[in-house]
């Protein structure tokens, strides 16, 4: 006579079954929600990028009015698209303030300066809370 390999044939328990699936299912929602989290802030994050690319191409374009022309192109408010789908465009408002000053505080010779600040706002469409970038540049230049 063979000696059985397991000394007991009883298997699983419905207990025991249940219990395993209660994990699985507590590790799908957790996982589920680490999803849906990332892909927000994902979206947060590319909204934030986008406003800060047209901030920084308009701080540019005033540094090219500036050289050119001596002071910067200056404007109240402008559109601009941060995001946009086949149904739904996300617009955003950017506006710029601007000033001029005279530094002296190396002592040498005093430096002529504009300072431009340019703020995109927008209002995020998940949460509706109001969204604000602000970029600012100096611009000298000798006198």
């Amino acid at each position: 006579m063979r000696k059985p390999i397991l000394k007991s044939d009883g298997g699983f328990t419905l207990i025991s079954v249940l219990m395993e699936g209660v994990i699985i299912l507590v590790a799908f929602i957790g996982l589920y929600i680490g999803i849906v989290y990332a892909e927000a802030t994902l979206v947060d994050n590319y909204h934030n990028r986008v406003a800060i690319l047209h901030a920084s191409g308009e701080l540019d374009y005033q540094m090219l009015q500036i050289e050119i022309y001596s002071e910067p192109d200056r404007f109240l408010t402008r559109t601009v698209t941060l995001d946009r789908d086949g149904n739904h465009r996300l617009n955003g408002t950017m506006t710029m303030n601007d000033w001029s000053d005279t530094d002296s505080s190396t002592g040498f010779a005093s430096m002529m300066y504009y300072a431009v600040e340019v703020t995109v706002t927008w209002k995020n469409p998940s949460d509706n809370e109001t969204r604000k970038i602000t970029l600012r540049e100096d611009y000298f230049r000798e006198i």
